[in-house]
């Protein structure tokens, strides 16, 4: 079992404010997405010592209203959120950690070490989306800036990645 993460921000730095975080698990030898999901909307208000930057959120209010207000609700503080990340992880038991990027773990890795707890996953097991595709030649639909519907494209992508590598034909 694998998880896919995707995160929505207000920055780019790892101290950005975290808007939303969404976790799916996968298996990646069975070629399945798991039914189980986890989507927070983290509440802005109490990240007062994480940043935003002008053009992020310039970004968002470009946005079409179902996205921004998917990312926007503010249901959860940061604490609870990642502490709920944690026990989804933990209950999950997953081998690998993926997302597109580093940008997605670096932020979260800041903020898991600023409230003080430790991440949900261990350096080694993070993966990159990016380089499987980048090696196999796959595409991946259009990210839509809706952190279910993203780690849903990514895994979808990370699937035929890894079958087209099964098969022999990386290229």
């Amino acid at each position: 079992m694998e998880i896919m993460l995707d995160i929505e921000t207000l920055d780019t730095l790892p101290s950005a404010v975290i808007l939303s975080i969404a976790a799916i698990p996968f298996h990646k030898e069975e070629n399945h997405i798991a039914s189980q999901e986890l989507f927070l909307s983290v509440d802005q208000r109490c990240q007062k010592n994480r940043s935003k930057s002008a053009s992020t959120i310039q970004f968002w209010l470009d946005q079409p209203p179902p996205v921004y207000e998917k990312n926007f609700k503010g249901e959860y503080s940061l604490e609870y959120s990642l502490m709920r990340l944690t026990a989804f992880c933990e209950k999950t038991n997953p081998r690998e950690f993926w997302s597109k990027g580093k940008f997605d773990f670096e932020i979260l890795e800041h903020a898991y070490r600023q409230i003080g707890l430790k991440p949900a996953w261990d350096f080694w097991r993070v993966r990159d989306v990016r380089t499987i595709l980048g090696e196999t030649g796959i595409r991946m639909k259009k990210n839509n800036h809706d952190p279910v519907e993203d780690c849903l494209n990514q895994i979808q992508a990370v699937l035929e990645a890894h079958e087209k590598i099964n098969r022999g034909t990386r290229w």
